[in-house]
């Protein structure tokens, strides 16, 4: 990043290019990490959340119309349309791919590991990762557990050649992870619609990690003031929550509550060199050479970036809290982290456990168990 490049001469041939360091100053690094430029130039500042001065690293209480949670209640998300898709000829079937990363760092949200509740997979069976060394006695550590949660996206929306036509996914993501873990003070939710195929320009599928990058839109679950934007579920008349517990006493008599958002979307701009530059020098790594996966997604330099420019659409997301899937054993390969393949199920085993029940044959058949 500290180096300009300069062709040395040549005739005929592809110049040879050497590097050269150039000087800057000592309060160089520290300008782009902290500094604020003029005219919408680069970043922001980093957000910070909670209380100012001493109690800084106090985090605040749930709002008053948090009611309360069950155990099992794990994050819903229901994307259902996107609104005045700007004609595109690139654009053949777009789809949404959500975030959930800390606002502080931008780092993807780390999972909890609660007492009692076994620590599974929050959005595919198939959810593992590999640490790659970064010392000389490190060494690689393959198949590993995800320790946050991982991005998920739809299933893409096919336009079918319709002029104007506005995206109708309505599909509804669960990802097994605490619902409380989405009321945080550091949860931030980003939204990308994308696209990819062979029509994408190979400039644009690489600024795009291999998508064509359409709008981008962000959630903050809480807002200034503390109060909840995403669903909650609901006390009963006349009781009162304990903002003390996690979950609270009416937990089995509390009722779901889908709250409907709809999200402002924004244009993507170009990464240029003086914003990748701020984004080194403020220790997020957001631009790692393939195989490695970047720790910070790239949605959010968007987020920092100074000036947004707003995308002529919206789009309606429905959040709230859901009770755990059951576990399903399926005839095919299994789509959600609840389901367990299963290639051959003899009647025997389905006369001896009265508690396995056929959910429905066909091209997908599959049988549902009860979670013990």
């Amino acid at each position: 990043l500290n180096f300009n490049w300069f062709s040395s001469g040549g005739s005929g041939a592809v110049a040879r290019r050497r590097p050269y360091k150039i000087w800057r100053p000592a309060f160089y690094k520290s300008m782009l990490k902290n500094s604020t430029f003029p005219f919408g130039m680069g970043l922001r500042p980093m957000p910070t959340v909670g209380p100012k001065g001493d109690d800084a690293k106090a985090s605040r209480p749930l709002p008053k119309n948090y009611a309360g949670s069950q155990p099992d209640d794990v994050i819903s998300i229901l994307i259902t349309a996107m609104e005045n898709l700007v004609d595109d000829p690139v654009v053949v079937h777009p789809l949404v791919r959500i975030h959930c990363v800390d606002i502080t760092t931008g780092k993807y949200l780390d999972r909890v590991k609660r007492k009692g509740q076994k620590f599974e997979s929050a959005t595919t069976q198939f959810e593992r990762q590999t640490v790659l060394p970064t010392g000389a006695n490190k060494k690689r550590q393959p198949n590993k557990k995800c320790t946050f949660i991982p991005p998920v996206c739809t299933l893409p929306w096919r336009l079918s050649g319709v002029r104007g036509a506005n995206p109708q996914w309505q599909e509804q993501l669960h990802i097994l992870e605490s619902y409380t873990t989405l009321l945080s003070d550091k949860a931030l939710l980003l939204f990308e619609v994308l696209d990819f195929g062979p029509t994408v320009p190979i400039d644009q599928a690489r600024e795009g990690e291999g998508y064509y990058r359409i709008a981008w839109g962000f959630l903050k679950t809480r807002g200034a003031n503390g109060q909840l934007r995403v669903g909650v579920r609901q006390l009963p008349k006349g009781a009162k929550p304990d903002l003390n517990k996690e979950y609270s006493d009416y937990s089995a008599e509390l009722a779901p509550s889908q709250k409907v958002c709809r999200l402002q979307l924004y244009k993507y701009q170009k990464d240029t060199g003086f914003v990748k530059e701020q984004a080194y020098h403020r220790g997020l790594p957001a631009f790692v050479n393939p195989p490695a996966t970047p720790e910070v997604p790239r949605v959010y330099l968007q987020y920092l970036r100074q000036k947004r420019i707003p995308y002529a659409s919206s789009l309606t997301v429905i959040i709230g809290p859901v009770s755990k899937p059951r576990s399903q054993i399926v005839l095919r390969r299994p789509n959600a982290p609840w389901e367990q393949e299963k290639h051959r199920l003899k009647l025997q085993q389905l006369s001896v456990n009265p508690n396995v029940a056929d959910v429905g044959g066909g091209e997908l058949g599959g049988v549902r168990m009860d979670a013990a």
